[in-house]
């Protein structure tokens, strides 16, 4: 355990300067951006909190962020290639080869939570604001219905902390098809696997109709049952054990180097 702790932190230790910038920008940024959304609130009448996150364009960096922080991932693995072939090093080390993979693999998912939870903590700060600005240019009763039906309502605020087990399991299943499908995507690459891409593919247009669907549902413009969501989250927990299970392979063969 003292060798895979080493190198997780040496891996993570790669992403925690990007990691802790993106995550002030999570918390920091949605109140820059309410501001300026309240500012041209005018006499309009109050709109619920979730409302009001999505006009701001909190939604829309949110979601930039976490792609910055797989392309920050994407850069810190390439660059063990373009710098000292350090990636050669890393082979030659006398840990067994499926703990260099968990090490990365644990790094960019740490990554993402920390970013996922800073997301969280920015929009419980964005609500204090908006509340107390609301209140300070004398509004009586501003977005009284509270955080907690805004989780409810706001299809993106719903999608970040769902309420029922169904859409919890979907969440976890589209995060680690992601974690491990960015990592194997890199190596089949690296390894020179074009094969690779089938699954890679077949598993984005699962998340992506997935993200269709939980991003829309208030409007109910793509019909998926509970039982099919819950279909597609199994399908993608299990090309997560595929895309592990090949991972690790092409790291005990070294076809990565």
């Amino acid at each position: 355990m003292k060798t895979f702790y080493r190198l997780f932190a040496h891996e993570f230790g790669q992403l925690r300067g990007i990691t802790l910038l993106l995550a002030a920008i999570a918390m920091g940024g949605p109140l820059l951006l309410l501001r300026l959304e309240l500012k041209n609130q005018g006499s309009r009448p109050v709109p619920r909190y979730e409302d009001l996150f999505d006009a701001s364009g909190s939604a829309a960096l949110y979601g930039s962020l976490l792609v910055l922080t797989l392309l920050s991932f994407l850069l810190v693995f390439y660059s063990a290639y373009w710098r000292g072939k350090s990636i050669y090093t890393s082979l030659t080390l006398p840990a067994p080869r499926e703990m260099l993979y968990a090490s990365k693999l644990l790094a960019l998912l740490t990554s993402l939570l920390a970013v996922y939870s800073a997301e969280l903590i920015g929009i419980r700060l964005g609500y204090a604001y908006s509340l107390d600005k609301l209140q300070a240019i004398g509004v009586e009763h501003p977005m009284n219905n509270g955080l907690f039906l805004a989780f409810l309502r706001g299809d993106f605020l719903r999608f970040l902390l769902p309420h029922d087990p169904t859409r919890l399991l979907s969440n976890a299943a589209i995060l680690l098809a992601v974690t491990s499908g960015i990592l194997y995507a890199v190596l089949c690459e690296r390894s020179r696997k074009g094969w690779g891409a089938l699954p890679l593919t077949v598993g984005a247009i699962t998340i992506l109709r997935v993200l269709a669907y939980r991003l829309s549902e208030s409007d109910r413009v793509w019909e998926l049952s509970g039982r099919s969501l819950l279909g597609s989250s199994l399908f993608l927990l299990a090309l997560t054990i595929w895309f592990i299970w090949r991972g690790i392979r092409f790291y005990q063969r070294g076809a990565i180097a």
